[in-house]
């Protein structure tokens, strides 16, 4: 596998977008980690929640370089990454 990141930012969301560590859905006017990259010759773009960026970043041994499935970080681990959301959210 041959993952390549073109561009990684944090965007203000103009349609609905799933987040693709989690699946929810989130509203227009949103911001989320907006992150378009090149896996094998084909292009891919995902949009990340805070909840998700902040387990990503709590992991310490992950080859981010591998990717992630859609849906892997809230299925990996439902209690840990719903007390990350309570954390993120009641801010």
């Amino acid at each position: 596998m041959s993952l390549s990141v073109l561009t990684q930012k944090t965007v203000k969301i103009r349609k609905v977008q799933s987040c693709w560590g989690c699946c929810r859905k989130f509203n227009p006017g949103t911001r989320l980690l907006k992150i378009e990259s090149v896996d094998n010759g084909e292009f891919s773009r995902a949009y990340w929640c805070d909840t998700c960026q902040q387990i990503i970043n709590n992991m310490e041994s992950v080859d981010c370089d591998a990717g992630f499935s859609e849906g892997e970080i809230i299925d990996g681990d439902f209690e840990y990454w719903e007390s990350i959301r309570e954390e993120i959210e009641a801010v």
